[in-house]
């Protein structure tokens, strides 16, 4: 692989004109010397094409191609076409809102090349809201502490039950993620997906340290996951469900599923996503045993009771709370 392995970038931006200098300026420190560019403007209609084209024009030094969408395309897709383009070693989703911090390469491929069986490393990442303030996504007692201890190696179980992985931080092994066929460009988002596919079959690796700030912001793609009545996301998150029950192998692995099908019903109950929740519950059903939960959620997706106005007021009490538990 040489002495220096190759990582590309694919950033893709879409309307995201505040943000994507600062995210590309980004790459330009990261002080790793073996990087290829791949910049895709998802049909943006604000200013970010002419900040990308003035970018690479000014700063861009090493190889960067930059792919101008038209039309917008689900982030799936336009992704894939930046993946069909990479020649890298190892690859990294760059959304135009967010930034690599300084050294997040260099720690990352350290980590993938002491373990040279894993399909991606992940790091914890800097959660940044519009109000300046940061938090990590893992807990730490200080900046340089862990609360308790990240798990490594097989993940699965835990990918399926929650979010152990900071998805922004991820750098993939590029041969296995071209193995998988990129992202199922059914889907309207790719995180859930993909490291569930990935994990059904590979290990990954952690690396302590801070790798990404990621923007917390009304506009960003995440903060429609559970829009009141309409969630595009919802679906899709229906549908690795459904892919899940089909890889499970054991009856833990199902539990695991049950467990996130229920998070995932509540939400899509109190936001009014009901045709969601029913085909979440049509999963819950077919797992044995059973809990009570299930007959409950059944009864208010029956009732068809729209909770979805008081629900941003629920979740935003929760948000605030959990910062200090």
């Amino acid at each position: 692989m040489g002495s220096l392995a190759k990582v590309s970038i694919i950033c893709t931006v879409f309307n995201q004109a505040d943000f994507v200098e600062e995210a590309l300026d980004a790459v330009l420190n990261q002080g790793y010397h073996n990087i290829e560019l791949i910049i895709i403007d998802n049909g943006s209609q604000d200013s970010s094409k002419e900040k990308i084209k003035n970018w690479i024009t000014n700063k861009e030094k090493f190889e960067c191609r930059f792919i101008d969408l038209p039309e917008s395309l689900n982030y799936c897709q336009a992704f894939n076409l930046g993946l069909k383009q990479i020649s890298g070693d190892y690859i990294i989703d760059l959304s135009g809102d967010d930034q690599l911090c300084e050294g997040h390469i260099e720690q990352s491929i350290r980590a993938l090349q002491k373990s040279p069986n894993a399909a991606f490393s992940f790091s914890d990442a800097k959660l940044l809201d519009e109000a300046g303030k940061i938090r990590s996504y893992y807990n730490r007692e200080h900046v340089s502490d862990l609360k308790k201890f990240i798990e490594n190696g097989s993940l699965y179980q835990e990918v399926i039950k929650g979010n152990p992985i900071s998805a922004v931080t991820v750098i993939f092994d590029s041969k296995i993620l071209k193995e998988l066929g990129g992202y199922d460009e059914t889907l309207i988002y790719e995180d859930f997906d993909i490291l569930v596919r990935l994990t059904r079959h590979y290990p990954a690796v952690f690396s302590d340290h801070q790798g990404v700030i990621k923007r917390i912001h009304a506009q960003a793609f995440s903060a429609n996951q559970y829009l009141s009545r309409n969630s595009s996301m919802l679906p899709s998150t229906v549908k690795v469900c459904q892919k899940i029950k089909f890889m499970n192998q054991t009856q833990e692995e199902d539990q695991a599923l049950l467990s996130r099908v229920l998070f995932e019903c509540k939400h899509a109950i109190w936001s009014a996503n009901f045709e969601s929740a029913d085909e979440l519950l049509k999963i819950a059903t077919s797992i044995k045993p059973r809990p009570m939960k299930v007959l409950i959620y059944q009864f208010f997706a029956k009732l068809r009771l729209d909770f979805s106005w008081f629900y941003p007021t629920i979740t935003s009490i929760k948000s605030s709370l959990r910062k200090y538990f």
